[in-house]
């Protein structure tokens, strides 16, 4: 994975500069897209670190004292937890507020079909 620099910053500096408790969700966040498809592209866009594969996958946004995990198709996700948020034409959301949220097997499982569906 490569992290590509946009005006206004790169993905590193992002997560560094984010204060607590977001710094750590969202570490563990980038962490785990990471064991979970190391072939995609980071890049920042928009101001927010994106996961590229195909196309737009994930994006991790800082919010309040939460991190939002963005999913680019997320209206074609099955979502039998319940986890996705959002009213937009394709993005869905999920608001992880805890490295449990993080860890959570509905969101592990999130992920995995996201990447499948880039891989259509």
């Amino acid at each position: 994975m490569v992290a590509f620099k946009e005006p206004g910053g790169d993905a590193e500096g992002w997560y560094r500069e984010l204060g607590a408790p977001q710094r750590e969700i969202a570490a563990a966040m980038r962490r785990l897209i990471r064991s979970a498809a190391p072939k995609l592209e980071e890049r920042i866009l928009w101001g927010m670190p994106w996961y590229l594969g195909k196309e737009k996958v994930f994006v991790v946004m800082a919010t309040g004292q939460r991190i939002n995990l963005g999913f680019w198709r997320g209206t074609a996700l099955k979502d039998s937890k319940g986890l996705l948020e959002g009213t937009g034409k394709g993005m869905r959301h999920v608001k992880l507020r805890s490295l449990g949220e993080v860890r959570a097997p509905a969101v592990r499982a999130l992920i995995r079909e996201a990447l499948a569906l880039d891989i259509k």
